[in-house]
């Protein structure tokens, strides 16, 4: 069988002999080889990364033969989605085979951003590093996942009018050569909005000085002598130090991480809008926070979502002010270990660690507002493959989506006729109804 994970580690470092051999054991298993449709995605990716086209060939071969169906009781949309964007990238000298494949993955799952970056640079006739080049940026060959990313940015559509609040991009995490392409490209996006950054002191000097020249102000930290669980320690001191960057700055704050990309135009005019739009009741905040599905659990209490938040900047100080060493003898997850001190720090009930699943629905649908990594046109561009996290996961780790949220918002707000001052979070959506 294949060792995805062998093939992945070394996709991820550049290591073609490496994922070549991988690839070969599978191919020449005794035991023969079974062309399901992740097995084809994984190969694929091999394929357009290394140009080897014997691979190449072999992987049309067999998707070619698959049908769009769920199989085994398996729903393999995104495995085909993948397939079809590799090949469409292991087919780029040839426009219209490109073309060919990556309409195949979007006709698998049509929000595949990576695929439509490819199809709209195609159209344009645009060359990927040519974009790369003319923002002043020159990339590694193999830093693919940056360029794709970089690419989509430098598309985005005019600046939409300033906002009387003032907004402000904050990026907290790891920063390497590819991560100032990904600033400059933010700063082309926001115009001369501010635009921070917080990393480690350790971080290459050159890197480091390639950041000032684009952000606003760059902020270095030390590496805490403990981590914490899932680098909690780590993560909140990053987070913390530009917020308290931003607060002299900016009214209002989209924190995000520097491995994620958000190729919506004009992001910050998009969720400033949203904010206004859905303003919360609890006169104690300013405002909602604006969060992604994206690891907002669905049935694992106090779990909104940490990778992508918008509010006002003193609400997010506050959401953030947890101290980073604090004890915690059930290892929380990070998520988790900053609501509940949130939530004791504002005296929100229940005073108990744990929601109820009914009271942790009410707290999304009172203080947050959920949007689909789609509607931010979101990219995790640090995951070892182009497969978005999916939506629909084992019942412990489901998601709240967008759709979700939206039934648990207004289903007090449009209740039924046999009960028109229904109140309450409704699972499952009882009664799901959206408006516009």
């Amino acid at each position: 069988m294949l060792n995805e994970f062998a093939l992945l580690d070394a996709l991820a470092h550049s290591d073609f002999p490496r994922a070549k051999t991988a690839v070969q054991h599978w191919l020449t298993d005794p035991r023969g080889t079974h062309f399901t449709p992740l097995n084809l995605a994984y190969i694929s990716q091999y394929a357009a990364l290394s140009g080897d086209w014997q691979v190449r060939d072999l992987v049309v071969e067999h998707a070619s033969g698959l049908e769009l169906k769920p199989q085994d009781g398996i729903d393999y949309r995104e495995g085909f989605a993948l397939i079809g964007l590799h090949l469409g990238v292991a087919f780029l000298h040839d426009p219209d085979k490109a073309r060919e494949w990556l309409n195949k993955a979007l006709l698998a799952v049509p929000d595949l951003l990576p695929a439509r970056v490819e199809l709209a640079l195609l159209d344009g006739g645009l060359d990927r590093n040519d974009i790369m080049k003319s923002l002043g940026e020159e990339l590694p060959t193999l830093a693919w996942r940056y360029e794709l990313a970089a690419a989509q940015l430098g598309l985005a559509s005019d600046l939409a009018p300033a906002s009387a609040m003032k907004a402000g991009i904050a990026l907290r995490g790891m920063s390497n050569e590819a991560t100032p392409a990904l600033a400059r490209l933010y700063r082309r996006a926001i115009g001369d909005r501010p635009l921070l950054l917080a990393t480690w002191d350790d971080t290459d000097p050159d890197v480091l000085r390639a950041l000032r020249g684009i952000c606003d102000q760059v902020l270095t930290v030390a590496d805490p002598p403990e981590p914490g669980f899932q680098n909690r320690a780590r993560q909140i001191l990053l987070a913390q130090t530009v917020l308290d960057a931003a607060a002299g700055q900016c009214d209002l704050t989209l924190l995000t991480r520097t491995d994620i990309a958000l190729f919506r135009p004009d992001p910050l005019a998009a969720l400033t809008a949203l904010w206004h739009h859905f303003p919360c009741e609890d006169k104690r905040l300013r405002g909602r926070l604006i969060v992604s599905h994206l690891y907002t659990r669905r049935y694992m209490s106090d779990h909104p979502s940490d990778m992508i938040m918008f509010g006002a900047t003193d609400d997010l100080q506050r959401y953030w002010a947890s101290s980073p060493f604090g004890k915690d003898e059930h290892r929380t997850f990070i998520e988790q270990y900053l609501s509940r001190n949130f939530r004791a720090e504002l005296n929100m009930p229940p005073r108990v660690t744990d929601h109820a699943p009914r009271k942790y629905m009410e707290y999304l649908r009172d203080y947050f507002v959920v949007r689909d990594m789609a509607w931010f046109e979101g990219w995790w561009i640090g995951r070892r493959n182009d497969m978005r996290v999916a939506t629909h996961l084992a019942p412990y780790s489901s998601l709240v989506t967008q759709a979700v949220w939206e039934d648990l918002y207004y289903a007090d707000r449009t209740g039924p006729s046999w009960a028109p001052n229904m109140r309450g979070a409704l699972l499952g959506g009882l009664y799901p109804r959206r408006i516009p």
